[in-house]
């Protein structure tokens, strides 16, 4: 129906299996938002027109992004963790100004690929070598647990109670 080419100085290193439009879309009924680890978050509307980017620099992960951006009420949550900075970010669905960003420990190699999870106000995180919960309003760590784990999947909630499949191999 519409296609539309997004700015990007590079384009990021994958792996093999993947590509770099790995992220999938969320939308709502007036906008499409869609991130590209290459060059950042972006909204369209339903006819592809833009209506706002959030640029950010182009990932030097080893293995490129696995993470999707989340969708909650007037707020695009993006969990970004790469070489350089790794961080949550909330964007406001209609402007794409940053709400509030909180930086992540963990340097080097430790990375998490799963999608931020909304649970009780909160955001849920399976990051590597725990699972974590942040305020929806301010960012701020609610609460974590350490899990030997390389964070490669997305939380998932049934009956009121938190999934998180953790692998490691290390």
């Amino acid at each position: 129906v519409w296609q539309v080419v997004v700015p990007s100085d590079a384009i990021e290193k994958v792996h093999k299996a993947s590509n770099p439009a790995n992220a999938t879309v969320v939308a709502n009924d007036q906008h499409i938002y869609v991130y590209f680890a290459s060059c950042g978050v972006f909204c369209f509307d339903h006819d592809g027109k833009s209506v706002w980017e959030h640029l950010l620099p182009v990932s030097t992960r080893f293995n490129g992004s696995g993470t999707s951006p989340t969708l909650v009420g007037d707020r695009v949550i993006l969990n970004r963790e790469d070489t350089q900075e790794k961080y949550l970010i909330a964007l406001n669905s209609e402007t794409g100004e940053q709400l509030w960003k909180t930086t992540h420990g963990g340097g080097g190699m430790s990375f998490g690929e799963a999608t931020p999870l909304i649970w009780n106000n909160q955001i849920v995180l399976h990051r590597h070598n725990d699972v974590a919960a942040f305020g929806l309003a301010d960012g701020k760590r609610r609460w974590s647990t350490p899990v030997s784990t390389t964070a490669a999947s997305t939380p998932v909630i049934h009956d009121d109670t938190l999934y998180v499949g953790a692998w490691n191999n290390f």
